[in-house]
């Protein structure tokens, strides 16, 4: 990264040493690999970190969304989008772009209105994701009209103007007449003895035939080349002169209606250049959460809460770029505590941390851009507002430092630029010059940094600074395990106890001479190991804990097991009970259901029949069979019915057309247009529908009021002529099986008037009605397609649907 092209936060050179350090260009390099477009593969490099909690928690949302749909199915179409920043500032002064470039503009209008559709469609299940498309635009008639008139690979088609289409008919008529002349030519006798070759070719943009060089005289016409080889000459014959002259002016024709038509567009495209250059930013933006998203399910990383106090606590903690090396990974919790300002890690070479530095440093960066961290659930990340790192060999040959002199110029960049909320990893600290003052200096500068409102995390070997983390207020003891048993570390990190090097060990291990390393152990003894006392007693009474914990995990799961062994028989006796109940209410459902058949049936013979009273004497015997199934049935909210017999029955030969009544199984008053048929059925008119129903769900209407029916002619009726009112139906209020039947009739009606759109209005509420419809939609027996409302359309309370109707 160079201080050109890096973000604001990095400028600083201690800042920008700590991202090379702690490896951040490569966490962003693997990040590009995710994006779909190259402009957001582009912005990967100097991806901005953002300095505000609200802001680190807004990208965080949006990630978390992604994620959502990504795991549904849901992939955003970005892999068409370019950069056409350049075009537009082209545009800006009255240049015209290419068809190429066409193109890509409609490339990002497709793109912005696909995935417009796609974030508005789950407003309700991802808002923070939603909300980065406010800045997309849709113009799908340009889009449209665009990839009609110029195909992928910039060739503009004959569909682009009636004009180009008419002079291409004669560019290629013209060209035939050219073939077939020259056809002759080449293959007349007299001629043929002059010609090189028995075909045509083109010279300059002109049929040509190819003749000897010494027989050109022979030859009447124009000369336009000679072969490389100066055996031919490339002659146009005067046959065709006049049509060659045809064809090339019906080629400048065409030439110059192509870039009229360029240029329309190009106008058109320069009108909305500000919507679609936000519309630009909109989707890299986009791709770049969709990165993220990618990133963290390939990582298997988790939402962490977010804070501005101090505090962390990441659970689960390991290293992004080592899960690609595709190896085992410990993962640790580093938890420092609301008190604490400096963390101090003890414990042997080679025993992980700097591996747990980098990490540590990693997840500030990664919250600040917006991605999730390397860490478990439950995890709270501080937000840091500066970075800082020194880890490993800070030697310049060039400026002729010294590996000690190197970090205390380090140092002094860092101490220059700390801020409130500072992050400082230090890696071996007081290395490199002589140990009693390198810890005097490391205890200065862990003070300083204390009293700095500093969250501070330094690497050490020296016992004196563990000491100082045990007795100090704001400081805390970590260290990386070392297991003395197989003499190797375990990468574990243990919180609140010091550690060791473990020198002695690790040089055993590694094959030192034995007795240079007992003499070694007698010399370190009596030289100050009262830590190793104290570290000693902890480990021992944390092996004493942990068997014991150990102990009480055994018991528990064994009690555990137990109680799972219970619920599994309670299960079991719960299931088989269910088994017999469901059986016997299913036997006592179909017997009701056959009684309502057959009572269905009566009713419907009874109501052709002159007789009233017959029919109201039935109806009592009915009443008595219906009530006397019921007694028998099972309550069940779920096998509800309503029952036939208390619906009134109708006197059919009384009944006429155009009579009020009453659909129940609606619950809407309409009126009557048929009388019943063979099969028992009647059309009635409900609003703005025809509903067709069985004689038996109709009713009488309770008082006087009957819905006016609004008139729709027969046969077809255009769009434009119909009423708002007419093309908008109201299901709010509807329960959900009701409202669906609406639908579908409703539908029926507006396929048969030829109304292209068509409004739903199911309101907000809980949105499982806006589902509902939504969801038949999608599975719709004609070819339909549908969106939300806009502003003065009722909004995400309603669908607009429109209907693709086929010319016959």
């Amino acid at each position: 990264m160079n201080s050109k092209s890096a973000p604001e936060f990095l400028v600083h050179d201690a800042q920008r040493r700590a991202a090379e350090l702690l490896e951040w260009p490569k966490v962003l390099d693997r990040l590009a690999e995710y994006v779909s477009c190259l402009p957001a593969r582009t912005r990967c490099a100097s991806l901005p970190l953002v300095d505000t909690l609200e802001d680190a928690q807004k990208l965080s949302r949006q990630t978390d969304d992604a994620r959502k749909l990504l795991r549904a199915g849901s992939t955003p179409p970005l892999g068409e989008v370019t950069d056409l920043t350049p075009q537009f500032a082209r545009l800006r002064v009255g240049a015209a772009l290419s068809a190429e470039e066409l193109v890509r503009v409609a490339d990002i209008l497709h793109a912005s209105r696909r995935i417009r559709i796609l974030l508005l469609d789950r407003w309700e299940e991802i808002p923070h994701l939603s909300q980065m498309g406010v800045g997309l635009y849709e113009d799908f008639a340009l889009e449209r009209e665009i990839l009609t008139a110029i195909e992928r690979d910039g060739h503009v088609t004959d569909q682009a103007s009636p004009e180009l289409a008419r002079l291409r008919d004669q560019y290629r008529k013209t060209q035939k007449r050219i073939h077939d002349t020259m056809t002759k030519l080449a293959a007349a006798s007299e001629l043929s003895e002059y010609l090189q070759d028995d075909f045509f070719t083109l010279r300059n943009g002109r049929y040509v035939l190819v003749v000897r060089i010494e027989k050109q005289s022979f030859v009447d016409g124009i000369v336009h080349d000679i072969s490389g080889t100066r055996q031919s000459v490339f002659i146009e014959p005067r046959e065709i002169t006049a049509l060659n002259n045809t064809l090339r002016g019906a080629e400048i024709a065409i030439d110059e209606e192509i870039h009229r038509i360029l240029v329309a567009f190009s106008k058109r495209v320069a009108a909305i250049e500000d919507e679609l250059a936000a519309a630009l930013e909109a989707l890299i933006q986009i791709d770049l959460t969709f990165a993220k998203a990618r990133y963290a399910e390939h990582l298997g990383a988790s939402v962490a809460k977010l804070n501005d106090a101090g505090r962390m606590t990441l659970r689960y903690l390991f290293h992004p770029l080592l899960i690609e090396q595709e190896r085992a990974v410990v993962k640790n919790t580093v938890q420092i505590a609301d008190d604490v300002a400096c963390m101090v890690v003890t414990g042997p070479n080679t025993g992980g941390k700097t591996v747990l530095l980098k990490a540590i440093g990693l997840t500030a960066y990664m919250v600040r851009a917006g991605m999730h961290p390397p860490v478990g659930p439950d995890s709270d990340v501080s937000l840091c507002s500066r970075i800082f790192a020194l880890i490993g060999d800070s030697q310049s040959i060039e400026t002729g430092l010294s590996t000690f002199a190197a970090r205390i110029v380090a140092i002094k960049d860092v101490l220059a630029g700390l801020a409130q909320r500072s992050l400082v990893l230090i890696d071996e600290i007081g290395e490199g010059t002589d140990p009693r003052q390198g810890v005097a200096l490391s205890m200065a500068l862990l003070e300083r940094l204390t009293e700095r409102n500093t969250l501070t995390i330094a690497t050490t070997h020296f016992t004196e600074l563990a000491a100082m983390a045990t007795t100090r207020p704001g400081f805390q003891n970590a260290s990386m395990e070392f297991d003395s048993d197989r003499l190797q570390p375990t990468y574990r990190l243990r919180i609140g106890i010091p550690g060791r090097s473990g020198a002695f060990d690790i040089a055993a291990r590694m094959g030192l001479d034995e007795s240079l390393v007992a003499r070694a152990r007698q010399l370190y003894e009596g030289t100050g190991t009262e830590l190793d006392t104290i570290i000693d007693g902890l480990d021992k009474t944390r092996a004493e804990l942990e068997h014991e914990l150990s102990a009480a995990r055994a018991a528990r799961h064994e009690a555990q097991q137990k109680l799972e062994m219970q619920k599994e028989r309670l299960r079991n006796l719960d299931s088989s009970k269910s088994e017999l109940a469901e059986r016997e209410l299913g036997r006592v459902r179909k017997l009701y259901d056959d009684a309502l058949a057959q009572i269905r049936g009566v009713i419907a013979d009874l109501q052709r029949e002159s007789s009233f009273k017959n029919a109201e004497t039935a109806r009592a015997k009915v009443n008595e069979i219906v009530a006397a199934v019921e007694s028998a049935t099972p309550a069940s909210k779920t096998h509800a019915r309503t029952p036939i017999a208390d619906r009134p029955i109708d006197d059919w030969s009384r009944m006429s057309v155009g009579d009020p009544v009453r659909v129940v199984t609606m619950k809407k008053d309409g009126v009557l247009e048929t009388l019943p048929d063979v099969k028992d059925m009647v059309r009635v008119q409900v609003g703005g529908l025809r509903v067709t129903v069985p004689v038996a769900d109709i009713a009488k209407p309770k008082g006087d009021r009957v819905q006016k029916p609004v008139e729709i002619a027969k046969g077809w009726k255009p769009a434009e002529t119909a009423t708002f009112e007419e093309r908008t139906l109201d299901l709010r209020g509807e329960p959900e099986d009701n409202a669906l039947q609406l639908l579908e009739q409703y539908l029926d009606e507006a396929w048969r008037a030829r109304w292209e759109t068509v409004y739903i209005v199911h309101g907000h509420g809980m949105g499982v009605l806006k589902r509902a419809v939504r969801d038949y939609l999608k599975n719709a027996p004609y070819p339909v397609n549908y969106r939300p409302g806009r502003r003065g359309e009722g909004g995400d309370g309603a669908t607009v649907v429109s209907i693709e109707f086929k010319d016959d």
